[in-house]
């Protein structure tokens, strides 16, 4: 009686802490790899260019009222 509580009490230990590792693995994210710099430089360097495309077709409240 006394061995199929020890070994009970064994199993709920190993069980718990299995589902323990396995959840606090399920909130670990991040790159596989580390970019290379110029990588993440050329990808920052087209939003920027992006950006000053969208603003730069922009009109001004004067050239709106003018043109309509």
């Amino acid at each position: 009686m006394n061995l199929t509580r020890s070994r009970r009490c064994f199993l709920n230990l190993v069980t718990v802490t299995a589902l323990g590792a396995v959840g606090a693995a399920c909130g670990v994210k991040g790159p596989l790899y580390f970019p290379d710099e110029a990588e993440t430089q050329k990808k920052k360097d087209q939003q920027k260019d992006k950006d000053k495309e969208k603003t730069s077709q922009r009109q001004t409240v004067g050239e709106v009222s003018t043109l309509g």
